[in-house]
C-alpha cells in the first residue's frame, strides 16, 4: 500500500472521530489517561463561538473534571487560541477544572502552534498569558496501545504507527474483536469509520481491497440481522432493499425517524452502489438533508 491517499474533505475525518468519541465515551477516556468508571459526553452549549468544541467529555473521579477534546486533520495556526477559548469556556459552563487535548490524525495537521502551549503578550512584550495543552499525535501511537482502549477508539489503530503489511493482521484482529460485540449496530459503524481514517492515508483502491475479506463479517454482524427483521415483517430481502434497510436503520438511529419526503426520497433510490456511499456518509453528515443531498 502507498501513502499519501487521494486529498479528501477533511472534515469527514474530523467528524467521524467526533462520532466515536460520542458512541464509546469510555474508551476515549481511557484513551486520554483518565481513570473512572464514569464518563459522560457533556452537553455544554458553546454556541457563543463560532465554531462549536469537537468533545467535552464529564468524567467523575473524586471531583468532577472535564476532558475537552479537538480532532485535527489540517494544520491550524490559531490552534492553541481557539482551544484556550473553548476551554475557558467549557470550564465556566461546567463550573469545574477542564483539560484540553488536541488529537491530531496525520502528520499534516502538526507544526508549530501545536507545541502545548499558547501564550499571549502585550504590546510592550510582556507575557500575560499562558495556556497549556496535551496533543496526541496518532501516528506516533502503537496500534495494540490504541486498540486496547476500546471500541470507540480501535478505529485510530489503522492510522496509528503501523507498517502496511501489518494491517491485514489488525484487520483480522478487529474482525475477531467485533463478532464478539452485542452491539451490531456499533460494530458496523466502527467498520465504516475504519474505511472513512483510512483514507486519511490510504488510496481507495487499497482500503477496498483491505476491506474486501470483511465482506463475510457485515453478512453475520448486521445484513444477516436486518434480512431476519425483513423477512419477519412480510419484506423482500433483495440486495437493493437490504442495502436501503441498512441505511435506514443507521441514520434514524442518528438523526431519527426521517418525513414522508425524505422516506420517499430514500426508497426511490435502486442503485446499490448508491445506497452503499449513503451507508457511509452517515458517520459523517449532521442530518437527513446532508444524507440524501446528490
Amino acid at each position: 500500500m502507498t501513502e499519501q491517499a487521494e486529498k479528501p474533505k477533511h472534515m469527514r475525518y474530523d467528524n467521524a472521530v467526533k462520532h466515536l468519541q460520542s458512541i464509546d465515551p469510555g474508551a476515549w477516556a481511557k484513551f486520554l489517561g483518565c481513570k473512572s468508571e464514569s464518563v459522560a459526553i457533556s452537553n455544554t452549549d458553546l454556541s457563543t463561538v463560532k465554531s462549536s468544541a469537537d468533545c467535552v467529555l464529564m468524567v467523575d473521579n473524586d471531583g468532577h473534571e472535564g476532558e475537552h477534546v479537538e480532532n485535527q486533520t489540517n494544520y491550524d495556526s490559531t490552534m492553541g487560541e481557539r482551544a484556550m477559548v473553548y476551554n475557558v469556556l467549557a470550564s465556566k459552563s461546567l463550573g469545574i477544572p477542564v483539560r484540553t487535548t488536541v488529537i491530531l490524525l496525520r502528520p499534516e495537521a502538526d507544526g508549530p502552534a501545536l507545541c502545548g502551549v499558547y501564550r499571549r503578550t502585550t504590546r510592550d512584550g510582556r507575557q500575560n498569558l499562558e495556556f497549556r495543552f496535551d496533543v496526541v499525535r496518532v501516528w506516533m501511537l502503537s496500534p495494540d496501545q490504541v486498540f486496547e482502549c476500546g471500541l470507540g477508539v480501535l478505529p485510530l489503530a489503522f492510522i496509528a504507527d503501523i507498517k502496511p503489511e501489518a494491517l491485514p493482521n489488525l484487520m483480522k484482529r478487529t474482525q475477531d474483536y467485533l463478532l464478539g460485540v452485542s452491539d451490531r449496530n456499533r460494530a458496523n459503524e466502527v467498520l465504516t469509520a475504519i474505511k472513512v481514517l483510512m483514507g486519511l492515508r490510504y488510496k481507495s483502491r487499497d482500503i477496498a481491497e483491505l476491506m474486501k475479506g470483511q465482506e463475510a463479517m457485515k453478512e453475520s454482524v448486521t445484513y444477516q440481522e436486518i434480512v431476519a427483521e425483513g423477512r419477519k415483517e412480510g419484506m423482500a430481502t433483495g440486495a437493493i432493499n437490504e442495502a436501503r434497510a441498512i441505511v435506514l436503520r443507521q441514520a434514524s438511529f442518528r438523526f431519527g425517524t426521517p418525513d414522508a419526503q425524505k422516506l420517499s426520497s430514500l426508497n426511490s433510490i435502486q442503485s446499490v452502489e448508491r445506497l452503499e456511499i449513503l451507508a457511509d456518509r452517515v458517520l459523517y453528515v449532521s442530518n437527513w438533508d446532508e444524507l440524501l443531498a446528490p
